[in-house]
């Protein structure tokens, strides 16, 4: 093992480098590489990002609402085996709450169709157990085709253990399911999708027979080996060990029973199924944090590889709380006695890495979560630049200047020549402008830039990059895409609700919006309506909740919704959404004689009727005696079980509360 170590180490120091392949990321999940190279990358937030020929896209592919509170969100994302045909990709992603629906996690079939994703091609595959409202962690996420065409989807237990040991639910589960005959148009079906050859087709029932493998605490990646079809499950652990395990038919892992390798074979109270050992464990060393977070079979692609021969066949995995990538040879897994049979590949130098895949060229790309970076790392010898970032056409002011800007990667020394074009498409070299970025002169009145490129060259070869220009400058687009949380479009008071954006810049891509929610009351009186702003920031994505008390007791009241988008040429798209309240009417009364009774401190005698926002707080009471002549009633309760003095919240419907007096004695 020191032999091994010593000849990793020297390979690392001596002939490898990493590039940042593409910035700008948004708390990146998973990463997937297409047969073209291209490489789709999802963001938590419900975005699909796509990297080509080494440059980020600069609109998204898709942007989907999604619950992505705690480690919920867009987790997953993986190729159809029949890509090159039919174009196919699926998703692993959480829906939102939704009235008597539950947050579940979902795969999704979609069409991609060059660097967007096609309109109505959304097909909903698979639909997964209920989640917790308590808990929003361990939901899996990874999804890969295995080398016999089916679909292989991990499952986190959702923050309970006993998920993991059951057969009557999907939680803590690796599943095996056949897409290959879902078409457009179907519906969830688990005749259709569960293969006859499932370990548990005949034990468990509907859609739980889909259960492939079971005791995962939040098997959050695996990675299929494309020499031999092995799948290796990444799990993270609780307190003690992170693990890798060998997936096997009808397997049982073990949590939350055991956890890392076991003298006892197998553990006392396991579910069903065979109980397995891990093929590798590390431990948090006195409690400290870990968190295996993905991993990836290493074997040259189509013949390249970036690494030395010794890399070939071994497992690549990365914690995200470490922030290391270490290695280890499935020939020479862990044991009983020495758990951990790994070797370092790169230190704790890297930024929370939540992902891992082989590149086309041979080298490995990981996702850099917290840094939002797609990074390959890859041999720099004799290397030939490749653009990573592209330039980009800006907005034209007159007296100012524009900034283009390139990335590359290469082997050192890296040289760079802009130029202009001067007619037909015929670019000459622009005097002085030799570094990344180029600075124009002043733009004159025309507004209107020539397009231009940059040649970037070392004594490998060369790179010449997109073209970009100045343009005149419009305002962004900017639509609200969701507003989550209304009831029949209005709001309810107590109530969460959940705003979506999108904005962007026709040259700039995406642009981060502002907003502003206002709280206005007499809203239907400019005279004497009252403006509070209750949440500002900055985001796509906010949330806020209508308020359920206040000294403003009445229904006139509405929450506006001001987005602003503002591109770099200071152009600004608003966008204002009113939001108005649920209405209900409250009857207050006393039954059989008027008693006093009082909602909100304004008392009334016998009844009293009042429109209310539904979900407002309001604040009944009622005396402790009433008079009918001369005999004396006493209360006895309100019908809807409350105190004489307490608290209601508005129902969705017109509702009537009596207080109920009973004859005195």
């Amino acid at each position: 093992m020191h032999q091994i170590e010593n000849l990793e180490s020297r390979y690392l120091l001596s002939g490898l480098t990493s590039s940042v392949i593409a910035r700008g990321l948004n708390s990146p999940t998973a990463l997937d590489v297409l047969p073209d190279g291209r490489v789709l990358i999802t963001e938590q937030a419900g975005v699909l990002r796509i990297i080509r020929n080494g440059a980020l896209a600069t609109s998204s592919a898709l942007q989907i609402a999604v619950d992505n509170a705690g480690e919920r969100g867009l987790l997953g994302v993986a190729h159809d085996p029949n890509f090159n045909s039919n174009h196919f990709i699926y998703l692993y992603h959480t829906v939102k709450a939704v009235g008597n629906s539950a947050a579940h996690n979902e795969v999704t079939r979609y069409t991609l169709n060059g660097n967007g994703v096609v309109a109505g091609s959304s097909l909903d595959i698979l639909r997964i157990t209920d989640l917790s409202p308590a808990r929003q962690y361990h939901n899996g996420g990874a999804i890969h085709f295995g080398s016999d065409g089916m679909l292989y989807v991990g499952v986190g237990d959702n923050g309970e253990a006993a998920n993991s040991q059951v057969l009557y639910n999907l939680l803590g589960k690796v599943l095996r399911i056949d897409v290959s005959h879902s078409a457009t148009g179907d519906l969830i079906n688990a005749a259709k999708i569960i293969p006859l050859d499932n370990p548990f087709f005949a034990s468990a029932s509907g859609i739980n027979a889909a259960i492939y493998a079971l005791g995962f605490r939040n098997p959050f990646t695996f990675a299929v080996n494309p020499n031999n079809g092995q799948i290796f499950i990444n799990d993270v652990g609780l307190n003690s060990w992170e693990e890798i395990n060998r997936l096997q038919a009808g397997g049982n892992y073990g949590w939350g029973i055991a956890e890392g390798f076991t003298s006892i074979n197998p553990p006392t109270n396991l579910g069903p199924g065979s109980y397995q050992d891990p093929i590798l464990a590390y431990p948090h060393n006195n409690g400290g944090h870990a968190a295996i977070a993905s991993g990836a079979f290493y074997n040259a692609v189509n013949g390249v590889s970036a690494f030395p021969d010794f890399f070939n066949g071994k497992y690549f995995f990365a914690d995200f709380s470490r922030s290391f990538i270490r290695i280890f040879d499935p020939l020479t897994p862990g044991s009983l006695v020495s758990p951990d049979s790994s070797t370092a590949f790169i230190p704790s130098t890297i930024s929370n890495p939540v992902d891992l895949a082989a590149a086309p060229d041979g080298g490995l790309y990981y996702i850099a979560n917290t840094a939002g970076q797609l990074v390959k790392i890859y041999t720099d010898n004799n290397s030939p630049p490749v653009i990573a970032t592209q330039p980009r056409s800006a907005a034209a002011i007159a007296g100012n200047t524009i900034t283009f800007s390139v990335a590359a990667n290469g082997t050192a020394t890296l040289r760079y020549q802009w130029q202009r074009d001067v007619g037909g498409g015929n670019f000459v070299d622009i005097e002085g402008a030799t570094n990344s970025s180029y600075v124009t002169p002043t733009v004159g009145s025309d507004l209107v830039v020539a397009p231009v490129r940059v040649l970037v060259s070392n004594d490998f070869g060369s790179a010449i990059s997109d073209t970009a220009r100045g343009i005149l400058p419009t305002p962004p687009k900017l639509k609200l895409s969701s507003v989550v949380g209304l009831r029949k479009g209005k709001f309810n008071a107590g109530s969460p609700i959940t705003v979506f954006t999108t904005a962007s810049d026709k040259y700039e891509g995406l642009i981060t919006p502002t907003y502003e929610v206002d709280y206005i009351t007499n809203s239907k009186s400019s005279a004497n309506s009252v403006t509070t702003p209750i949440v500002t920031g900055t985001g796509s994505v906010f949330s806020f909740t209508p308020l359920a008390t206040d000294s403003f007791k009445g229904t006139d009241v509405r929450y506006r919704v001001i987005v602003n988008a503002t591109n770099s040429a200071g152009r600004t798209t608003t966008v204002i959404k009113d939001l108005l309240p649920n209405v209900v009417k409250l009857k207050i009364q006393s039954s059989p004689v008027s008693g006093s009774i009082g909602i909100d401190a304004a008392p009334s005698i016998g009844k009293k009727q009042i429109s209310s926002i539904v979900g407002f707080v309001h604040h009944l009471v009622a005396s402790d005696t009433a008079s009918n002549g001369s005999a004396t009633y006493n209360f006895g309760s309100w019908s809807d079980g409350g105190l004489l003095e307490h608290d209601i919240n508005t129902p969705s419907r017109d509702a009537t509360i009596t207080a109920r007096y009973l004859p005195g004695t």
